[in-house]
């Protein structure tokens, strides 16, 4: 049926001689609630029996709109049968546009006053400040490793008791740093200590010895890895990245390169979780993370002392040239309340000898097992314990004519981890009260799983023949200068590059160096590996060995072993400043509603929008809980 909400309105005084009304323009939206009448409209006698009826007696699923009528204008009947809206309910919560003339017509007039009504925005707030439970928990949040390069460049003198430089051969060194029993940096901290750099070369034709070397150490200082962070430490690896060393005299030579200090952000996280407001009609969206926190770490120092049998078929140590250590874990466990660490040193010696009178260069490799025990308190779990070693310490000395001592201190700086569940929570609403809050929000890291293993290279040198031809391979070193690590469905694919280096003598006994590059590619099981996690990888060379196919190819053979750890960055949430807010004006609700699924709806959005709950909606519609829902689906919904 068609009713005017004007039936029972005061008409104006319509007389043929006036302009016939006109559409009005710019029309004005505004929201009248049923439940209130129209202000300051003073009653009428109906003109009629329909006009007369009681809106009461109207059919209940037909809203009414009044729209509000300036006191000092009139409406003609047409007017007013042009602005009447009826609209159907729909959902729970309408908001129904009234039509109001911003300029009606009927008799003139010079300045219409302005309407004057009561704006539907307004809102009454009331924090929630005293009944919102919050619980504090700190973290030591574990980030992915970066690095920084720090390149150095020393001019150098050849020592007076040494033999002048004929020309260079290689250079190779390591890190001493000047505080190795340091955990962790602060910001403030500078990164110092010293490279000790062996440069090996021939003398002139004048030395009794075709190869010597020169053992040297260059400061070096830096404050400027790490970005200003507040509350942030950092774990920190320093080593050389690349190293070379060229003649400028017979007693003057230049060293450069660059350091390689990659760290660990350890960055202090104080989150506010969000438990509630005692009222079991707020509806929370509430799930979980996992983020890692740094729970233990300590240092332990054992000492070393281990002779070295020189190889019978080898000459008496007269004079040792240069050393090189690299210390490798094989395994750890916990134990009765102990981490056991079980590891190997790995030296090689180049060395002079005598055998016969005559002096030969000699090279030996050896291997020392060396065992840990760490007391710890935490409960923590093996696979989250990152170690590193310190082998600054660490030197050999001749003990006798058929043996080397080797003696020192092997410093090892041990972090224990674990992944903590941390509740959040993403959006929330009453079910019998409108709210507002704010989402807060920053992210967090977690270990998404950890792996060792080793990868192995094999590469054929081939000598051109314009080269020196080897006679004698006598000693060689290799480097990584860079490794990296991508997860990808299951596995981590490891990529890398070892700088090779290895001392030779031709047939005429004297020394030249072999440089070559060997690529590193490899893969390792990590189950949990997904696309885009960041990847740590700390890599040592395991096992390094060359030799002579025929004249003109060389064979050479890494292992290098590897530790990698996965990380992964989700966001925190939680809610904030949690108010009720009421209109002045009641929004309207309904009991029932059917509710047809969009492509893009969720169980939560609709339990949202009609404030009830899921649970309601999985039981009244007979629904599975875990299968997202089939656009064009009715649902019912009973509030």
């Amino acid at each position: 049926m068609n009713i005017s909400p004007y039936d029972n309105l005061p008409v104006g005084n319509k007389e043929p001689q006036q302009e016939e009304a006109q559409q009005p323009e710019n029309l004005q939206y505004v929201d009248v609630p049923i439940e209130e009448p129209a202000e300051d409209i003073p009653p009428e006698k109906p003109e009629s029996e329909e006009s007369a009826k009681p809106i009461a007696d109207i059919d209940e699923n037909i809203e009414i709109i009044l729209p509000e009528i300036p006191q000092t204008h009139t409406i003609d009947e047409t007017q007013a049968e042009s602005q009447q809206e009826t609209v159907l309910k729909d959902d729970f919560e309408t908001q129904h546009p009234a039509v109001i003339p911003s300029q009606p017509s009927g008799k003139a007039s010079a300045e219409p006053a302005p309407i004057q009504r009561e704006s539907r925005d307004f809102t009454k707030i009331t924090p929630l400040t005293s009944s919102s439970q919050y619980s504090k928990l700190k973290l030591r949040n574990m980030w992915d490793a970066k690095e920084y390069v720090l390149p150095f460049e020393e001019t150098l003198l050849v020592p007076d008791t040494m033999p002048d430089m004929g020309s260079v051969l290689f250079a190779e060194g390591n890190i001493a740093l000047s505080q190795p029993g340091k955990a962790s940096y602060e910001k403030s901290d500078p990164v110092s200590g010293e490279i000790i750099v062996y440069t090996v070369y021939k003398p002139t034709d004048s030395a009794d010895s075709p190869v010597d070397v020169i053992k040297s150490s260059i400061p070096f200082k830096t404050d400027k890895c790490w970005e200003n962070t507040e509350g942030s430490t950092f774990k920190i690896s320093v080593s050389i990245k690349t190293i070379s060393a060229e003649m400028l005299n017979e007693r003057k030579f230049t060293v450069k390169g660059n350091i390689s200090i990659r760290f660990i952000e350890i960055i202090q996280k104080d989150l506010m979780l969000f438990n509630g407001i005692g009222d079991n009609d707020l509806i929370q969206k509430s799930s979980s993370l996992n983020a890692s926190d740094l729970i233990f770490e300590t240092t332990e120092t054992t000492e070393i002392s281990q002779e070295i049998n020189i190889h019978e078929e080898q000459p008496s140590p007269v004079k040792i040239l240069k050393e090189h250590f690299n210390i490798i874990e094989n395994h750890k466990q916990i134990t009765s309340g102990k981490l056991v660490i079980n590891g190997t040193i790995l030296s090689e010696i180049l060395y002079l000898g005598q055998e016969d009178g005559e002096e030969k260069l000699c090279s030996l490799k050896n291997k020392t097992d060396f065992t840990q025990f760490i007391i710890i308190e935490e409960n923590i779990d093996t696979d989250l314990i990152q170690t590193s070693f310190n082998n600054d310490g660490l030197k050999t000395t001749i003990e006798n004519q058929n043996q080397f001592l080797l003696q020192g201190k092997i410093l090892t700086v041990i972090c224990g981890y674990e992944n903590k569940n941390i509740p959040i929570v993403s959006d929330a609403y009453h079910k019998n009260q409108d709210i507002k809050f704010d989402i807060s929000s920053q992210p967090l890291s977690s270990i998404e799983g950890t792996v060792s293993g080793e990868v192995s290279a094999r590469e054929i040198v081939n000598i051109e023949e314009t080269d020196k031809k080897p006679e004698t391979l006598l000693c060689g070193s290799g480097r990584i200068t860079e490794i990296t690590g991508n997860s990808e469905r299951g596995r981590i694919i490891i990529e890398g590059n070892v700088a090779v280096k290895i001392l030779a003598l031709d047939e005429n006994k004297v020394p030249f160096v072999i440089d070559s590059t060997v690529p590193l590619r490899g893969s390792l099981e990590m189950s949990d590996a997904a696309e885009g996690l960041n990847i740590n990888v700390s890599a040592a060379v395991k096992e390094f060995w060359f030799d002579s196919i025929n004249s003109r190819q060389l064979e050479i053979n890494i292992g290098v072993s590897l530790e990698v750890w996965a990380i992964g960055q989700k966001n925190f949430t939680t809610l904030e400043n949690l108010c009720f807010t009421e209109t002045k004006t009641p929004k309207k609700r309904v009991s029932m509603a059917i509710y047809v699924v969009g492509g893009t709806d969720t169980m939560w959005d609709i339990a949202k929008r009609y404030k009830t709950d899921i649970e309601s909606l999985v039981q009244l519609n007979q629904l599975d809980a875990e299968k997202p829902l089939t656009e064009g689906t009715k649902l019912l919904i009973m509030k």
